[in-house]
């Protein structure tokens, strides 16, 4: 004779073996069930899963999390997110209350500060990396680590992975990622899902995955992304690899723009530039360029850094001199050298010192100066040698901040300096004086030179003076 549980029965007992997938929508148990296999396999330490917005990842993996802690005793999750309040909302939202409410009284957890204990010992804690929260985790153990949204974390390589990989030591325990792509592919999380890509530990989910999703709310969602072809739907929904137009910096930058140029013979009349944008936290950093008048184009030949703490101006100095005689020779002479204003001392020792004058320019209309820049890459009038390797890398993938008042930062571009380089060179590259000799180029033995042109510009030009203000030559 078999007997019968009810359904009330069996739900206790699903919280008590901790089997709650039956919590979940239908579209959300393919993630739970990689999920589950990745924990299982003891040959994955790290797994990523790479979701499209609106999935319920968050929910999925704090349900995981829960079912370890019923499964066994003094067990520990960690569940980390980009921001403390994130956190905080699992516990005050709706996602704690959906996966308790029907939980047996003697079963419920109950919150110590950041932390979800259980009556077993297990306990889930929980952090958020802005203001290096993410720095009280250090010191424990754990058998499973969630990175939620991975993707927007601050200081994942260089703060949040050194302090978390290491508490799965002991444990033989996984870190889990996931997360929908980060707005620019400057982001370490970009190489740690390419790798997981590569080596088979990635699974995508996007939102044609999604079968719970109506055609209205399907429209819904692609008429507030603005469409199917934008990168917000592509990178939020599809789990494409894109950076987010409206936060690029420069996001007409091309890849046919990074070629190297063959100099031809009126190189050497060319205008050459040096930028410069001074720091010390950040990168100084400087680029190399000449205006191609008769291309009417600006060609960026090479770039320098150096980090602020390892700078003085004598180092400096040297090297810059050093890069200009290697691109143009001792005897070419530099149009201009250009750089912010933040550093008016450094500008003024260069200037007397070392004998090599910049000229200061403000950054007041920082956006203004940036589309003068989006305007000549949009024109074709901007190459860069493709051994400029952070200049590129800051036009690819440079975002501003959240205020657009200001370029983001980054790992390994800094503050996007020789970007920054770039817009202060092109506020001041002169497009309209001619450098090319009037007579370059004339077939003299068929044309009639007047003698006086074939003088120097500067008896030409007195010659000129005395006739026309005799006063001032008396």
């Amino acid at each position: 004779m078999s007997s019968k549980f009810t359904k009330e029965q069996l739900i206790n007992e699903s919280f008590r073996v901790g089997q709650l997938k039956w919590l979940l929508y239908g579209h959300q148990h393919a993630i739970y069930d990689k999920v589950r296999e990745a924990l299982r396999n003891p040959e994955v330490s790290n797994y990523v899963i790479n979701t499209s917005r609106q999935f319920g990842k968050s929910f999925i993996m704090f349900l995981i999390e829960v079912e370890e802690c019923f499964r066994a005793p003094d067990r520990t999750c960690v569940h980390i997110a980009p921001l403390k309040s994130q956190v905080s909302e699992i516990i005050n939202g709706r996602t704690f209350g959906t996966i308790f409410a029907r939980c047996p009284a003697e079963l419920k957890p109950r919150l110590v500060d950041s932390t979800i204990v259980f009556y077993n010992g297990s306990r889930i804690r929980l952090a958020g990396t802005d203001n290096k929260n993410y720095e009280t985790l250090r010191g424990g153990a754990a058998h499973m680590i969630t990175l939620d949204e991975g993707g927007f974390m601050s200081d994942l390589s260089d703060g949040v992975l050194p302090v978390v990989e290491p508490m799965t030591k002991t444990t033989g325990g996984k870190v889990i990622y996931a997360s929908t792509p980060p707005v620019t592919l400057d982001h370490d999380y970009v190489d740690i899902l390419r790798d997981a890509q590569e080596t088979g530990s990635c699974s995508t989910f996007t939102i044609w995955d999604d079968k719970s999703l109506s055609e209205l709310e399907l429209g819904k969602i692609i008429k507030q992304c603005k469409g199917r072809e934008t990168t917000k739907f592509k990178r939020e929904y599809e789990c494409k690899l894109v950076t987010e137009t409206d936060l690029s910096i420069c996001a007409e930058w091309d890849k046919k723009y990074e070629v190297e140029v063959e100099r031809d013979e009126l190189h050497r009349w060319y205008h050459k530039y040096v930028a410069l944008d001074t720091g010390f936290v950040d990168l100084t950093a400087g680029l190399f360029s000449y205006y191609d008048f008769a291309g009417a184009r600006l060609v960026v030949e090479d770039e320098y850094s150096i980090n602020g703490p390892q700078m003085t101006t004598e180092i400096l100095a040297a090297q810059l001199k050093a890069k200009e005689v290697a691109l143009w020779g001792e005897s070419a002479e530099v149009y201009k050298r250009i750089a912010d204003n933040n550093n008016l001392i450094i500008i003024n020792d260069l200037s007397v010192t070392y004998r090599m004058p910049f000229i200061p320019t403000n950054k007041e209309y920082l956006e203004e100066m940036v589309n003068k820049v989006r305007v000549w890459v949009a024109q074709g009038k901007l190459i860069v040698h493709p051994r400029c390797k952070m200049l590129l890398g800051c036009l690819r993938h440079g975002i501003w901040n959240k205020h657009r008042n200001a370029f983001e930062r980054s790992r390994t571009y800094g503050h996007y300096d020789h970007l920054a380089a770039l817009v202060y060179l092109i506020r001041n590259v002169d497009t309209t004086t001619n450098p090319i000799p009037a007579l370059y180029d004339m077939d003299k033995n068929n044309s009639h030179v007047p003698a006086g042109l074939l003088k120097p510009i500067g008896q030409t030009a007195t010659q000129l003076g005395k006739a026309l203000l005799p006063s001032r030559y008396k």
